[in-house]
């Protein structure tokens, strides 16, 4: 017979509980002398002290989410019947009591809050629901590799800079909170093993002169004027672009411009934004109304 279980809990909370015990691993002879007074002294004393983690972290991942979810204008508690959404709910409870990651917790508990908000548009549900699934398999240094190449390449497109100090004010604000990352190519690998980039190949590595002239070519005063316009572009980035040594050598060691966002790539992008700056990248938020 199988017994069923109860648990209480009080306001603001989500509840964690065993509901049956798994056992996988060699048989008795093969592990005895190697595993066997290990796991029977300890496993009992590991088993409660890791219940106690996880009740804990999940404690900390239901009051990120009543945050969230109190932040929300309106919504449909219909959502809050939907098998789906209990799907993904029990999904981050799970991913959210096996870690102590608060970012982890702000990520998960935003992306609940927007699957119940979007129950009614299916790309949008879609795609939160495949973050949920995501953001665990990757890395800080990666969402910041990920953050970083979005806003240097592609976002700062959006504006039109007349002068130096306002391109530097926007390098400031967007892309320094992002430039701790350490470079390696399994990280870029993994971005798209995970479904958050797509990798262009074969083109050579872009100039920065040009990728920052085509879209704010006010930036270069008497251009038309200049025989030989790629070394004076790269003269006047040289001379004006804060950070200009390090975005200059990211070019010519990297390949963090052959990398393009995914829906789920932007999704996490747009988070991590807003988790580390506080503020929202609009354009991309626009994408998912």
């Amino acid at each position: 017979m199988i017994k069923k279980s109860s648990q209480k809990s009080g306001n603001d909370s989500i509840n964690i509980q065993e509901s049956k015990n798994v056992t996988i691993g060699l048989s008795y002879t093969e592990s005895k002398e190697l595993f066997s007074d290990l796991f029977e002294k300890n496993f009992p004393r590991f088993q409660e002290i890791a219940q106690e983690e996880a009740r804990k972290n999940v404690e900390k991942l239901s009051k990120r989410f009543v945050e969230k979810v109190n932040e929300l204008e309106s919504f449909n508690d219909s959502v809050l019947q939907d098998p789906d959404f209990h799907y993904n709910l029990y999904k981050s409870i799970e991913i959210g009591a096996r870690n102590s990651s608060d970012e982890l917790h702000q990520f998960l508990a935003n992306l609940l809050a927007k699957r119940i908000g979007c129950n009614e548009n299916d790309t949008k549900r879609i795609i939160v629901n495949e973050s949920i699934s995501t953001i665990e398999k990757i890395s800080t240094n990666q969402l910041k590799i990920l953050t970083f190449s979005y806003l240097f390449f592609t976002y700062f497109r959006i504006f039109e800079f007349k002068n130096w100090k306002d391109f530097n004010k926007y390098i400031e604000e967007y892309i320094e909170p992002f430039m701790s990352y350490e470079y390696s190519l399994i990280d870029l690998q993994h971005l798209n093993y995970s479904n958050c980039t797509t990798m262009e190949s074969g083109f050579g590595s872009p100039s920065l002169s040009q990728i920052i002239k085509n879209r704010n070519p006010k930036l270069y005063p008497d251009l038309k004027s200049r025989k030989d316009e790629q070394a004076y572009i790269d003269e006047i980035t040289k001379k004006n672009l804060k950070h200009q040594d390090k975005f200059f050598k990211m070019l010519n060691s990297t390949q963090l411009y052959a990398i393009n966002p995914t829906s789920v790539g932007f999704m996490l992008i747009s988070l991590y934004f807003e988790i580390i700056t506080g503020e929202k990248l609009t354009y991309i938020e626009k994408l998912f109304e």
